[in-house]
Order: C-alpha cells, then structure tokens, then sequence
C-alpha cells in the first residue's frame, strides 16, 4: 500500500515558495512517511507544480499511472494531477470554514444548516476570536491589575496565572480550537473583568452565550480534532497537514 502526497508552504518573510513531496508506504505491518524532495516553485500554477512532480517521478523512477497522488482541492493541484486523491483534512478545513463564513448575499441552506443558524455559529466562533485578540495587547495588563486587587473576593479564582492567547494559524480551521480553551481557562474572569469595567469592547450576552455552552463546543471540537489526529501518522496532526490516502 502506498500514495504520494504534497503540500505548498510559502513564507512572505523571505518570499520563498516551495512544493514538499513525500511517499506513504504500508508494508509488514508498518507505517513509513518519507520525504523524497521539496522544489522551489517561482510561482503556484498548475504547469510549475506538474513540473516539479515530473521531476521526482523521474528522479525515482516512480510510475504515475499506478502512484495516486494525495492533495488539497486547490484549482491548480485539480489541473495538475491526473491521478489525484483529495485529502481529506483539506475538505474537511474548507467545509467549516464555508460554514462559519458570512455573506452579503449568502441566503442558502450549506449542509441543511440555515442562514439564521449559521449567523449564530459564525458570532460564537467571533467572539471568542474577539476576546483572545483583545488580550493579547494591552487589555492582559489591565486585566492582570484588576485580578490582583479584586482576587481575594473571588476564592473560586484566586489561584490564577494569566498568560497571553496564542494565535492559531488562519489556514488550520480546527486550531481555532485554541480560542476556546483559552475562555475555558480564563472565560470567567474575563467576563467578571469586562462587567465590571467601564469599557466592553465585546457584545456581552453572546460572550455569555457562549460560556454556557463551552463544554459542548470543546466536546465536538475535540472529537474533530482526535478524529484527525486518528488519521494522521504525524504525532500531532492538524487540518492544514495533508493526510496520506493508501492504495493497493
């Protein structure tokens, strides 16, 4: 059992673009992932990428008739790539992201989810992105100020280190998974923080709204996550990472 698998990574830093091919063998009761080349690529057209995989199906005298290739549904991969798989960690991060994402003119039922159900999941999803954008700046010292003088009247909280929200990647739908384990760790203080200061940058009953129901969000989320992670050969997988399909 095997597949070919590749994924683009590019860094605006240093503007570097680059096209990762590994193999994925199965073999006497065994998983083995290697990595056989990664090619710059000056840009990310379909003739560019069908290059650079030719090029490593020559280098090791790989038959692409018989080799499928596992990737993400961008348009340039379809053109690419007669023998094609998609991953489906891609699909999956493209479908969540369709479903929490807004449109003017997006009146339409996506996966028998309504408009006005969509509305609500894509405002829990917001605020919960407002509140760690928030305390990342400023806001943490003023709330670190306000939980040292008020923590002695709150012995449900008075053992507390307050540490700033990472920030998840924007193409990995399931780490905004992060958004929420950072309210589970500090939701409540931020709300008591927030109703009792003059400023409230955030729509207070949704936030509300959205504590209430945290353990079932972490609950479906988690079991997304695991289900990837099940997939995945990788130690800690993710929905960017492409996920090897295996053929006989």
């Amino acid at each position: 059992h095997y597949s070919i698998s590749c994924d683009c990574w590019s860094t605006y830093d240093v503007c570097f673009k680059a096209i990762c091919f590994f193999i994925h063998v199965y073999q006497e009761g065994h998983y083995r992932s290697l990595l056989l080349d990664v090619k710059p690529l000056q840009d990310s057209k379909s003739d560019s990428i069908k290059t650079a995989y030719q090029e490593v199906l020559k280098e090791y005298s790989l038959n692409p008739a018989v080799i499928p290739v596992v990737c993400d549904n961008a348009s340039s991969n379809v053109a690419a790539f007669e023998n094609k798989l998609t991953c489906f960690a891609h699909a999956f991060n493209t479908a969540c992201t369709h479903l929490i994402s807004m449109t003017a003119d997006d009146k339409s039922s996506i996966y028998g989810i309504e408009l006005k159900e969509r509305e609500y999941i894509f405002s829990i999803f917001s605020v919960a992105e407002t509140v760690c954008q928030l305390f990342r700046g400023a806001m943490l010292n003023e709330l670190g100020i306000w939980y040292e003088q008020y923590k002695e009247k709150m012995p449900d909280l008075n053992n507390i280190t307050l540490k700033k929200p990472g920030k998840p990647c924007a193409t990995r739908w399931i780490e905004r998974i992060h958004h929420f384990e950072y309210l589970r760790e500090y939701g409540v203080l931020i709300f008591r923080f927030l109703c009792c200061s003059n400023c409230k940058p955030i729509n207070m009953p949704l936030l509300y709204d959205c504590l209430v129901q945290l353990p079932e969000i972490l609950f479906l989320l988690n079991v997304v996550n695991n289900s990837l992670e099940t997939l995945a050969y990788e130690k800690k997988a993710t929905a960017h990472l492409v996920l090897p399909i295996l053929e006989e």
